[in-house]
């Protein structure tokens, strides 16, 4: 985690009891709630959260125009207004993308920038008090995702008295072609976030939210939007299959780049693609295939997350004036992403996204009934914890929970390495752990900065 200028950041990358919010909101007696603010008037509707609290959702709201036309491949224009009372009820369109049924076809429309707020409350008086928000990005590769209000909803992180905001943001070669001039100088996707903030400064204290109290927060490729997002200054206003398995071993040195996205990389990443292989599988001849596998994950797992949020980390802590909060999670509830992903049920551990179930429902409901992979006790105590790190964070600038025991407390990053371990497979753990892998990172900063021939700003001894 990180803050900076008044708005704080959470940045939710893998490395992979019940509280009950005392003041309920209210919602002024009416089953359909309205906001009027700069743009005109909307009509919601109620949703309500796994502890029963009623909450008002705003779907659909535009806050920038349609990206067509003249407006394609540029900066994006804020949304203008309208007449009468707009219905705010439904998920607005979301950005073009691959489908992830088929992977050919696409879905979405250009039509496509809109937010979503969840609020407790809805009031006109003017000594009722103002809720923190936290603005969420989702994450896929910078190539898919939406705010799907059945999966990016409140019904978790409403519980607490917050306001939720979540926004879409162009994709793919819309949100990030770059010709590398004038001509396109692209982070199109990004800009879009940048004028979602804006809009939430101007007018979230309508829906009962504080403009001075933003919290950024994303996952995947989200967090690292938020990163970027901290260093840029327009925001510093702000705040296994065995076929398949074979087939790439026996075509490593071409699979590797493809894979891990080096093809970009002089030859092909071929440089890279040596110094994993004598890192990884020194021995390759000799290992066996839970060796070869289990190195393969290491390697994927180092170059695609651990090395790219641990550099990330060592740039906020020091370049940004507030704290960073770095963390692992390594709980293994009774749902993993690695029922969908993997297509087993076999328990491989602790998967990407696995942490996101503690936060937003973005468990398939009907999967988990099928699966028979329902929350169990334990899961429903994680979900609280989650729950109360991220909000309390978002409300006191410092992740806290009652579920924290003896003398344990979540202290910003330092020189020592320190995170908070999150879980110790099935069994609830919160303690403070230091990070153990400075030789692999090492290795990963040394080869990124030969390939670039330039001394890093990443120094890890």
């Amino acid at each position: 985690m990180a803050s900076y200028s008044g708005a704080e950041c959470l940045l939710l990358p893998l490395l992979l009891s019940i509280s009950f919010s005392s003041s309920f909101g209210y919602l002024d007696g009416t089953t359909e709630p309205e906001v009027t603010f700069s743009q005109g008037n909307l009509r919601g509707k109620i949703m309500t959260t796994t502890h029963g609290r009623k909450v008002s959702a705003f779907l659909g709201i535009p806050y920038a125009q349609p990206p067509v036309g003249n407006k394609r491949f540029a900066n994006p224009v804020p949304a203008g207004g309208w007449k009468g009372i707009r219905n705010a009820t439904a998920d607005g369109n979301m950005c073009p993308q691959l489908s992830n049924i088929d992977y050919v076809s696409f879905v979405g429309d250009e039509d496509c920038l809109n937010l979503n707020v969840y609020t407790p409350q809805i009031s006109n008086r003017k000594n009722s008090s103002l809720f923190p928000v936290m603005a969420y990005v989702f994450g896929g590769r910078f190539m898919t995702g939406s705010i799907k209000s059945s999966v990016y909803s409140p019904a978790y992180l409403l519980n607490q008295d917050v306001v939720l905001v979540t926004f879409n943001y162009r994709l793919g070669v819309l949100g990030f072609l770059s010709t590398g001039d004038e001509v396109a100088s692209g982070n199109w996707g990004l800009k879009d976030q940048v004028l979602a903030l804006e809009w939430v400064q101007r007018n979230i204290r309508h829906f009962h939210g504080d403009p001075d109290r933003v919290t950024l927060f994303g996952h995947s490729s989200g967090s690292a939007c938020v990163h970027l997002l901290t260093l840029s200054k327009l925001t510093i206003v702000f705040y296994e299959k065995e076929e398949w398995f074979d087939d790439f071993l026996e075509n490593f040195d071409y699979l590797l780049p493809i894979l891990m996205y080096w093809s970009y990389l002089p030859d092909s990443g071929a440089a890279w693609v040596k110094a994993a292989k004598s890192y990884y599988f020194n021995n390759i001849e000799t290992m066996n295939r839970s060796e070869l596998l289990t190195n393969l994950t290491l390697l994927v797992g180092d170059t695609a997350f651990k090395y790219p949020v641990y550099s990330a980390l060592l740039y906020q802590f020091a370049a940004a004036v507030n704290p960073q909060y770095f963390y692992a999670f390594k709980y293994r509830g009774t749902w993993s992403s690695t029922y969908t992903c993997g297509k087993s049920l076999k328990d491989y551990g602790i998967s990407h996204a696995d942490d996101l179930v503690y936060i937003f429902p973005y468990a398939d409901y009907n999967l988990t009934v099928a699966l028979n992979k329902t929350p169990n006790e334990k899961d429903l105590q994680m979900r609280e914890i989650m729950v109360q790190l991220w909000t309390s964070f978002a409300t006191h600038g410092k992740p806290s929970t009652q579920f924290f025991r003896g003398n344990t407390t979540w202290e910003p990053y330092s020189e020592k390495d320190n995170l908070l371990q999150i879980g110790n497979k099935s069994e609830i753990v919160l303690e403070v752990q230091y990070f153990s892998l400075r030789e692999r990172m090492k290795f990963w900063a040394d080869l990124e900065r030969s390939t670039l021939e330039a001394e890093s700003n990443i120094t890890i001894h």
